[in-house]
């Protein structure tokens, strides 16, 4: 059975994710965390195939996420939701470690594929990128 770990501090969107998740990968077990620190501490305790992690550029270093990220957990996929909604910042985050970026302004449709094909491939890029 399929596992992924949400990290995002907006309850509604953790909500809206799980339910893109339940109907793309019926029967997936979801883990959701508040924070990044709530999040790797899951991480420590459990495997995910699946990590959505939400993001904004507010400060700099976010790419060290993916770092500590990929310590824990070197072989899941790691899909980055940007609170920007542009993709300039999507090959820092592709070339740390990511292996999906997606924007706020991304139709639901295509997180679906996101998630599908990071699954199946490994990999998700967005043309746009």
């Amino acid at each position: 059975m399929k596992n992924a770990l949400i990290i995002d501090d907006h309850a509604a969107l953790r909500m809206g994710m799980k339910m893109v998740l339940d109907e793309v990968i019926p029967g997936i077990l979801i883990t959701e965390a508040e924070s990044f620190t709530s999040g790797l501490a899951a991480m420590r305790n459990e495997h995910f195939e699946l990590v959505i992690l939400a993001i904004n550029f507010l400060d700099s270093g976010k790419t060290d996420m993916i770092y500590a990220i990929r310590e824990i957990l070197p072989t899941g996929n790691i899909l980055i939701l940007s609170g920007s909604d542009d993709n300039k910042h999507a090959s820092d985050f592709i070339n740390a470690g990511a292996n999906g970026f997606l924007t706020k302004k991304t139709r639901i449709e295509e997180y679906k594929n996101a998630i599908q094909t990071l699954l199946k491939t490994g990999k998700y890029i967005n043309p746009s990128i």
